[in-house]
């Protein structure tokens, strides 16, 4: 019993330690020797343990612990002497995937710098940008184009809906609703979406492969993009790179925002959220309490026969079939996960990467509140989340994924858009 009470206690006492670096501070915050770790938990207890350590501050946890699947944490270093012993003593063996993520963040930056701002296959687009790309690719295609504030954030920041049609104003089809950039830090989900707003656009009525695949896609559906549904988390990781929620001010002022997939009303409060307001997977005064979720719900029901719902988050290359927050299957899971299952071997084949498709609980973790089970549970059958690359515990640089990485990403994920496309009836 020693052995385990040692960092149970430890985890307690830094559960009690004070932030150094207030998250509502507009100073951007420097990572420089902060390590990501690399655990498999093997029993219930390590669980319950790591769940405790989630908890305190300058740890950051990747993945929500889990039994099937490695947890990535970054850990400040203060903290890296402490937590690297308890874990030993936990009998964790763990491995250093990255030295020092701020060297990882500092290379990416300076990337950035060297790219146009407009370039959305080989750099990422900051706020700014990501709007003036939004709008000028609405101006450009305005017959297929329709550009929509569905509401605004906590900050007054639009939050915008990008229909992609055959023709606008032609009769509504049947909705395809893909969003991105719930979580701030997962940029390259903003990527994809940018990328296949692109690709339908410029390729609709074309010959070649990728004409016919957008041809098809909008000869059946209309689709909807969300590609920014957090933009002052979005915004703000420019100060901070690795933030998750939205700013919501909470009781704690140095622990601001809750994270819009934990908010929404599937199940609030349940499994894989928290209420403390300075946890990453904070979920919220109250179901569908942020104007963020409220845009989407809002938008979504406007749209009226939507067929699809995919939700975009990195990483780990998973296709979760619902529901996530419980062991409980959706009635129709088997259907959906053939139809994944068609859908990721589409993927596979661009690049030759593996996406798994499961079910969240046995293949990730439970998570209460997400948008895809809402939808799910509201009369929107095929509702997925995707996990973008890498996979978890690769030892790569997680969500600070390599621009390199942009164009292969969208053009997989475009593949595997086409086959729920050509899966799913009108």
């Amino acid at each position: 019993m020693a052995t385990v009470a040692a960092p149970i206690l430890l985890s307690f006492l830094l559960i009690g330690a004070v932030y150094a670096n207030p998250e509502n501070s507009q100073a951007r915050k420097s990572f420089k020797g902060y390590q990501v770790l690399s655990v498999r938990a093997e029993n219930e207890m390590q669980i319950e343990y790591l769940n405790l350590l989630q908890q305190g501050p300058e740890i950051d946890f990747f993945q929500i612990p889990s039994l099937v699947q490695r947890t990535d944490i970054l850990v400040s270093p203060t903290k890296l002497k402490e937590i690297k012993k308890s874990l030993r003593k936990m009998r964790m063996p763990y491995e250093v995937i990255n030295q020092d993520i701020e060297t990882t963040i500092e290379r990416e930056r300076q990337q950035i710098r060297g790219k146009a701002a407009n370039d959305i296959w080989t750099n990422y687009l900051m706020w700014e940008n990501f709007e003036l790309w939004l709008q000028e690719r609405s101006q450009s295609y305005s017959n297929m184009i329709q550009l929509k504030s569905i509401g605004k954030s906590r900050e007054g920041k639009d939050i915008w809906q990008v229909k992609v049609a055959a023709n606008v104003n032609d009769a509504k089809k049947p909705a395809m609703y893909v969003e991105c950039l719930a979580h701030a830090r997962e940029w390259i989900t903003g990527s994809v979406c940018l990328g296949s707003i692109d690709i339908l656009t410029t390729n609709y009525g074309n010959s070649g492969s990728l004409g016919d695949q957008a041809t098809l896609m909008l000869n059946k559906f209309d689709w909807y993009f969300i590609p920014m549904m957090n933009p002052d988390g979005y915004n703000f990781t420019k100060v901070n790179r690795l933030w998750r929620k939205n700013r919501k001010s909470n009781v704690v002022s140095s622990c601001p925002g809750v994270d819009l997939n934990r908010n929404f009303a599937a199940d609030w409060g349940g499994a894989g959220s928290s209420s403390n307001w300075c946890s990453d997977t904070y979920r919220g005064d109250s179901a569908n309490s942020e104007p963020e979720a409220q845009a989407v719900i809002a938008a979504v029901a406007e749209a009226g026969d939507v067929r699809s719902y995919l939700s975009i988050h990195s990483y780990s290359q998973l296709l979760l079939v619902p529901h996530a927050y419980a062991a409980i299957k959706a009635p129709d899971y088997n259907e959906l996960k053939n139809v994944g299952d068609i859908a990721m071997l589409a993927l596979r084949q661009v690049n030759g990467v593996n996406f798994q498709v499961g079910h969240g609980p046995e293949i990730l973790y439970a998570a209460s509140g997400g948008a895809f089970d809402y939808f799910k549970l509201n009369g929107v059958k095929y509702s997925y989340v995707y996990e973008l690359r890498p996979s978890s515990g690769s030892g790569t640089d997680g969500f600070i994924l390599p621009a390199s990485q942009i164009d292969p990403s969208i053009r997989e994920t475009f593949a595997s858009f086409f086959s729920f496309a050509d899966q799913i009836p009108a």
